[in-house]
């Protein structure tokens, strides 16, 4: 039998973002039981290559999520297992690789012909959760090779001192905090960003006194040219005096897990609307430590929060006037 070399293409570990920690967490640890070679189609540059634990860490040229590159590091270093760490449809060449592997999220039931014969197409399967289990079985009428969770390290992502906390992040002791964590880099609406504003907006109308007691910290680039103008959707919500964004150098290269785990801790609340995950790592990082959730009752959300935490069941959007307004934000 050969022994298995691993070739892993997704995004650097370094990166701080849901893939960049699945790199971290996973990959890393496999490679020192296995020979593994990272390629990443996200946060390395081409020129520049390391190692980190004596994994090789190499960047791929841009053009088909890096395609060329990956099939040449396949010959060379005489890889017998591709995995692929992302989202699988944007990958179709990937899924037709010998021993081709998938390992993450499928977050809807929603995908076109294609996308399904790609999810097909690989020879190993394993979505990150039971909701995706259950889509790939639907659309595919074959069972997943696996399902094997994401996981959060309990030495980082722990209950820390709230008041100290609140200190490093200058948020006022006597503040009801709710937390927000999520990308703003879709351009539809997929985790909810004008749902939660629009809603709070129409809660401080109902009740007035709660406007000066709550502050909302949204940990997301507000300002992103993928997403929505967050900024201006606050405005028109009439929302200034009580969403906090992180500082510029944080939305650029984000916070360590250490002080991500001290951000948590600032939290009395942690919210997620998402109308699709197939995962949302945050849900678990905040709920390490020690954080309350409320979550939307959809996609892999609920198999987090079912008996720990609230669900609230999304109904169809109303575009009203006003709501279609906010959504239509201009981005300029």
């Amino acid at each position: 039998m050969k022994k298995l070399r691993i070739l892993w293409h997704g995004v650097a570990p370094f990166i701080y973002s849901g893939y960049g920690s699945v790199t971290k967490n996973v990959a890393l640890r496999i490679g020192q039981i296995y020979p593994m070679v990272i390629s990443c189609y996200y946060g390395l540059h081409t020129g520049g290559s390391l190692r980190i634990h004596g994994v090789r860490i190499l960047p791929t040229v841009e053009q088909n999520y890096g395609e060329f590159s990956v099939k040449h590091f396949i010959r060379k270093f005489k890889i017998n297992l591709p995995i692929i760490a992302s989202d699988f449809w944007p990958f179709p060449w990937f899924a037709t690789l010998p021993n081709s592997m998938f390992y993450g999220p499928i977050d809807s039931y929603s995908y076109v012909d294609e996308d399904i014969e790609c999810m097909k197409a690989y020879s190993f399967f394993i979505p990150c959760s039971k909701f995706g289990g259950k889509v790939y079985r639907k659309l595919t009428k074959r069972k997943p090779t696996e399902v094997i969770p994401h996981g959060v390290d309990l030495n980082i992502f722990k209950p820390y001192p709230k008041e100290e906390c609140r200190k490093i992040f200058n948020l006022k002791r006597k503040k009801f905090v709710i937390g927000i964590v999520a990308a703003n880099s879709d351009p539809e609406p997929r985790k909810g960003w004008d749902d939660i504003f629009i809603t709070l907006e129409s809660f401080f109308e109902k009740f007035p006194k709660e406007k000066k007691r709550i502050t909302i910290f949204a940990y997301t680039q507000p300002g992103s040219p993928k997403g929505l103008n967050l900024y201006e959707l606050v405005k028109r919500c009439h929302l200034e005096k009580n969403v906090i964004f992180p500082e510029h150098l944080a939305q650029v290269v984000g916070l360590p897990d250490f002080e991500m785990a001290k951000l948590y801790s600032t939290f009395d609340l942690f919210l997620n609307a998402s109308r699709r995950e197939g995962f949302c790592i945050p849900v678990l990082e905040a709920q390490a430590c020690g954080i309350p959730v409320i979550a939307a009752n959809s996609s892999a959300l609920p198999e987090l929060v079912k008996g720990h935490g609230w669900l609230v069941d999304l109904k169809d959007r109303v575009f009203t006037p006003r709501g279609w307004e906010c959504k239509k934000v201009d981005r300029e």
